[in-house]
């Protein structure tokens, strides 16, 4: 159990931030979006972010106080005119901000991929576009905009009844993902995870139950990737699996069980069985649990911010803050 944060005395907190001692080890953890937003503020440089469809006032709000806590420079691809009248209607002088003219939502989206190739910009944010429009520029084979890993989606959460940041995947993209494509979900997770300074990362595969079961298929599955890690082919992290959300998320439901894991009551990554399942449990804890999320697509060259369009402009502050720690 040498990751207990509840039962292990050897662990303290140490800073006023990010920072946990296990047995000796300085592991970076974040308990809040705050402190992950605090960090990339500390950065010396700031990522340029793309934004496509950008004459969206959310959208802009979102991006103006993401420009003023140094998160971005954003680079805003739209109607020019909209774009401007929306700024000076926030009290901002436009020339801060490099404006650039689109057509159509699919030759802004071809901008912001241009954009990267060429190395001015770091990531790229969906505004008033369709998130199949975006893509599809995006995956397009000339754009080069694939890694030759898995495109996933990737979730993070800030939840009332846990102590960290929970990250989660796949709920946007892959539908039903297959032994390979989980392996790929999680190695996608844990190199971002990774790139935002959170070293070896305990990721828990969910299941219904917690032990294998030859006649429910995600806990063959689940197992297998659990070996996978252990024999060097899944690096980088911890796996467990099968193991259900009680007991991954809860340390006296894993006692209860008699489930001895150090994922157990600490995971920071969770991999659904499919989409149904993410998709309800995300939208559960954003919606009912008091939950703050935000989300990116990784696997492509850069990191790629598809807001939803029931985001405020806060959830979209929070997506451009995970895009840009991707780049820290």
């Amino acid at each position: 159990m040498d990751y207990d944060l509840v039962a292990i005395k050897t662990l303290e907190r140490v800073s006023k931030k990010h920072y946990y001692i296990i047995r000796g080890k300085k592991i970076m953890r974040y308990t809040s979006f705050n402190d992950l937003i605090e960090k990339i503020k500390a950065r010396p440089v700031v990522s340029r972010c793309a934004v496509v469809g950008a004459d969206d006032e959310q959208t802009i709000d979102a991006v103006i106080r993401a420009k003023k806590d140094k998160i971005i420079e954003p680079i805003l691809i739209g109607d020019i005119n909209a774009m401007a009248e929306i700024l000076i209607s926030k009290g901002e002088n436009v020339e801060d901000y490099d404006l650039q003219a689109q057509a159509t939502p699919e030759d802004g989206a071809q901008l912001a991929v241009d954009l990267v190739n060429a190395g001015k910009a770091d990531c790229i944010m969906k505004g008033l576009i369709e998130t199949g429009h975006l893509m599809h520029v995006i995956m397009k084979r000339e754009n080069n905009m694939r890694t030759g890993q898995l495109v996933s989606a990737m979730s993070v959460m800030e939840a009332p009844f846990y102590h960290k940041l929970i990250f989660m995947s796949d709920a946007g993209i892959c539908m039903y993902p297959t032994l390979e494509q989980k392996k790929g979900i999680i190695e996608n997770s844990v190199a971002a995870m990774t790139k935002m300074g959170i070293d070896n990362p305990k990721v828990a595969v969910l299941c219904a139950i917690e032990y294998l079961n030859p006649k429910m298929p995600e806990t063959v599955e689940a197992s297998s990737l659990k070996e996978m890690n252990e024999k060097g082919e899944i690096t980088d992290c911890i796996v467990e699996g099968p193991i259900s959300y009680d007991v991954a998320m809860y340390k006296h439901a894993a006692e209860q069980k008699h489930f001895d894991s150090p994922v157990a009551g600490d995971p920071d990554l969770l991999i659904w069985p499919n989409i149904t399942a993410g998709n309800i449990a995300a939208k559960v804890m954003d919606h009912s649990a008091g939950g703050k999320g935000g989300g990116l697509v990784v696997g492509t060259k850069v990191p790629i911010i598809l807001t939803s369009r029931g985001d405020d402009a806060e959830g979209k502050y929070r997506c451009i803050a995970l895009g840009a720690a991707f780049n820290s």
